[in-house]
Parts: C-alpha cells; sequence; structure tokens
C-alpha cells in the first residue's frame, strides 16, 4: 500500500492550518498594538487637557490673589508741608467778589491762617481783619490783581503788609522762626473755588480743621502709603475720613461747595520747603 499520498496530504493540511494560525496571531499583534497605541495617545490628551486647566486655573488664582504690600525703607514726609504741591494755598479770589467778604464762609478761616503765620506781625484776628479788608477792597478795584499789587493804602499796613510779602530767606512756623513769604499760602486765581483738598498745605488744613484733625489727615495718609499706595488721600478718601468725625462733617458741609479735589494749572515755586520751613533759592 502507497501511504505517501496519506503523508502528502497531511502534511498539507497541517501546513494550512499552520499559516492561518500564524496569520491570526499576527492579526491579534496588530489589533493589540493598535489598541495600546490608542489608550497611550487618548492618555496623552487628557493629561494635557488636565495640566492645561490645572496651568489655567493657578494662574487665575496667582492673578486674583491679593500682591502682597510694598516694604517701605524711607520714613514718610508729607507733600503737605511742602509748597511744591500745585494748588497748596487758599485761593482769595471768591471773596473778591462778594459783596459783603465777611459773610463768606472762607473769610475766617483765611483770617485764622493769617494769624497762624503772622503772630508777630498781626497779634490778634481784629489786626488779621483789618488787613484782610484793607487787601479786598483794593483787590475789587484791580483787573486781576497779584498779591504784590494788593499793597495797602494805609501806611502801618503797608509796613506789615510788605513784611509778609517779601518774606524771610528761612521760615520754620512751628518754631515761630522768620517769615513766610505770603504766596507761600495765599494767592488769587479766578474761579470760585478757595481751596483744593487733595493739595492742601498742612496749614491751610489746620486753619480749617484745627491742628488736631490735620494731624488725623496726616496720619491717614502715612497709613495709605505704608500700605504701598500714594502719599495723599483722595477726594473720595478724604471725605470718607472727614465723615467718622460728626463736628469736622458738619463745618465741611457748610464749605464744600467752594472746594475742589486739585488745581489743574502748572505752579512755578522759586523756593525749596519741607516740613514748614523754607529756603529761598540764592541768585
Amino acid at each position: 500500500m502507497n501511504v505517501l499520498p496519506f503523508i502528502f496530504a497531511i502534511f498539507a493540511i497541517f501546513t494550512f492550518l499552520s499559516n492561518s494560525l500564524l496569520k491570526d496571531i499576527k492579526e491579534t499583534e496588530i489589533v493589540i498594538n493598535g489598541l495600546e497605541n490608542f489608550y497611550q495617545l487618548q492618555q496623552k490628551h487628557f493629561n494635557g487637557a488636565a495640566g492645561l486647566s490645572y496651568k489655567s486655573l493657578t494662574t487665575q488664582k496667582q492673578r486674583n490673589s491679593p500682591k502682597p504690600p510694598i516694604k517701605r525703607t524711607t520714613e514718610y514726609k508729607s507733600p503737605r508741608f511742602s509748597q511744591a504741591l500745585k494748588g497748596s494755598q487758599l485761593n482769595l479770589y471768591p471773596l473778591v467778589q462778594e459783596q459783603e467778604p465777611r459773610n463768606h464762609p472762607f473769610y475766617d478761616i483765611i483770617i485764622r491762617l493769617l494769624c497762624l503765620l503772622y503772630p508777630t506781625i498781626l497779634p490778634d484776628s481784629q489786626a488779621a481783619c483789618t488787613l484782610l479788608d484793607a487787601l479786598l477792597d483794593k483787590a475789587k478795584i484791580l483787573n486781576e490783581p497779584t498779591l504784590n499789587e494788593l499793597m495797602p493804602e494805609d501806611p502801618i499796613l503797608q509796613e506789615d503788609y510788605y513784611k509778609m510779602i517779601q518774606g524771610t530767606n528761612q521760615y520754620d512756623i512751628k518754631q515761630k522762626k522768620g517769615i513766610p513769604p505770603l504766596s507761600d499760602f495765599l494767592m488769587i486765581h479766578k474761579n470760585k473755588v478757595c481751596c483744593y483738598l487733595c493739595s492742601a498745605h498742612f496749614f491751610v488744613l489746620q486753619a480749617m480743621f484745627g491742628e488736631e484733625f490735620a494731624h488725623t489727615i496726616i496720619a491717614g495718609e502715612k497709613k495709605k502709603w505704608e500700605s504701598g499706595k500714594t502719599k495723599l488721600f483722595n477726594r473720595q478718601e478724604l471725605e470718607s475720613l472727614i465723615k467718622q468725625y460728626p463736628i469736622e462733617t458738619t463745618f465741611y458741609e457748610t464749605i464744600k461747595k467752594y472746594t475742589r479735589a486739585q488745581l489743574n494749572q502748572k505752579k512755578t515755586v522759586s523756593r525749596k520747603t519741607q516740613n514748614g520751613m523754607s529756603f529761598k533759592k540764592e541768585s
């Protein structure tokens, strides 16, 4: 009996089955590799999206978080003790426009300021009233006069006013040394505003509210500066402070319409000033 055909048949079947099995294994490996690559790509995508979301949230949190306060390394010096601020003086012009200047709420404030600045020249409020009335009378007959042009007709007042206009090379108001030039604290600017609150000199504030409350304003502005902000209150901040004190609030309501925040014009200062002291520039 010839068994070769039977052997060849068995070999052919075995070869066919082997090829089929190998093909299935390769296809299975391809599918498995494909699935693994898919899941790897998907995981990378999710990780990237999560990373972007975390970064976005972290960045937003950093933006929303308050900035740490600036640590000041220098001593606070209030600009209100210097004449370098525009509009640090009181304005006489609104009183010039009044038929009865003594009825204007800033008349008494200017009298207090004059007595504060010139205690040796104007020993009391009556002397200050006499001089101020003479200045206003002179201003009424002139067209936009300067302070120098308001020289009174009375010889005694002329002598006093000349000292006030000239001033001395150095002065210290607190120590009552020297004479401050009048232009450091009074001006004539053609408008209805008597005081620019955000730049008013310390002694102008003292004439308005008293020394204690003037120091309260300085203390509040120092605290603001120490937190990393500007050295001076804006109008809203200043009015907010005033409203905490009933007496000052009542007084402020009587003068509020004659005040503004700042003077919008250039101011030329011919003296270096600080802490109530002035030094004229020598030519």
